[in-house]
């Protein structure tokens, strides 16, 4: 048994709702019962991939992450009205990322955080409402970026994995994180917590070396905009997007009780896709969020997860 295409889905329900069959989806606009049929499927797919306590184990997602420190002596930070600067004359800032947080680890500049507005590979510059002290050419300075963007189809986090050292980099609130002063005196080692804040990881400690870490988070489902896609979630969930789409674009109508029908169908068949998903999950085993240590940890259920929220 195969997964619904994008156009399988829609034609289906537009033979339903007595609508004229397309030959393709892409393009449809105009608010035409195609292109409703169409955003209320893709609607309905968000609505069950966001279903509260079900982790869908296809939305499991992992990459790799590479902290960033550039250490040298040819660095120079200004102020400037427009945003204070650090010019590199051997062009290695490059690898740094906008909307970032980052430490300057020198004598002139401790206990400050500064958030990159541009990036160029000769010279980042800063919020022009964090002001940096100067510093001229020829000291040794390191810039470490502390905060690295999410995953463009992020939905929450699992953990983020350091292979190197071995452990398991736990996720905790921005505020407890904060309160145990781990920025004091810009102090370095490797990073053991993390939070979410905004689109943004923020490690602690400050990254002391270059890590290559692993992420794990739970992602959106792609929208349906070609013939061909299919669905993000499992193919078991295939017939629960048809009823929910289906009877919303009945109570669209104003068709009520048929729409309540088709709802009612929607539940029985997204209890069954829970349950398939968590029989799964089960016999996927990932390492404990609780331990410290990567190996010989308990294993546990992939939905085991935790969503941070920045206070």
């Amino acid at each position: 048994m195969s997964k619904d295409t994008a156009l399988e889905f829609t034609n289906n329900i537009l033979a339903l709702v007595g609508g004229t069959q397309v030959s393709t989806i892409v393009g449809l606009t105009g608010g035409t019962i195609a292109d409703i049929t169409l955003r209320t499927i893709n609607r309905a797919i968000k609505r069950i991939a966001g279903k509260p306590d079900v982790e869908w184990f296809t939305l499991f997602k992992s990459r790799l992450l590479q902290t960033r420190i550039y250490t040298a002596s040819t660095i120079t930070i200004a102020q400037d009205s427009g945003g204070d600067t650090i010019t590199d004359s051997a062009s290695g800032l490059g690898s740094f990322d906008a909307g970032a947080e980052l430490v300057i680890l020198d004598d002139s500049n401790d206990n400050l955080r500064f958030t990159i507005s541009s990036v160029a590979a000769g010279q980042i510059v800063l919020n022009e409402a964090e002001i940096a002290t100067a510093v001229a050419i020829g000291s040794s300075i390191s810039v470490v970026q502390v905060s690295y963007p999410v995953a463009s189809d992020f939905r929450n986090s699992i953990d983020l994995l350091d292979p190197a050292n071995n452990t398991i980099i736990k996720p905790r609130y921005t505020k407890s994180i904060d309160m145990e002063r781990r920025w004091a005196n810009n102090a370095t080692g490797d990073p053991d917590l993390f939070t979410v804040a905004g689109n943004f990881y923020r490690l602690s400690w400050i990254p002391g070396s270059q890590l290559t870490l692993i992420d794990r988070y739970m992602a959106y489902p792609t929208e349906l905009t070609l013939d061909a896609q299919t669905s993000d979630l499992p193919e078991f969930c295939d017939n629960a997007i048809h009823y929910l789409a289906y009877s919303d674009i009945l109570f669209f109508k104003k068709n009520l009780e048929q729409g309540a029908a088709e709802f009612s169908k929607y539940k029985g068949e997204i209890e069954q896709a829970i349950d398939a998903n968590q029989r799964i999950s089960d016999m996927e085993n990932v390492v404990e969020m609780n331990s410290d240590r990567l190996m010989g940890s308990p294993s546990v259920s992939s939905n085991s997860l935790l969503t941070i929220v920045d206070d």
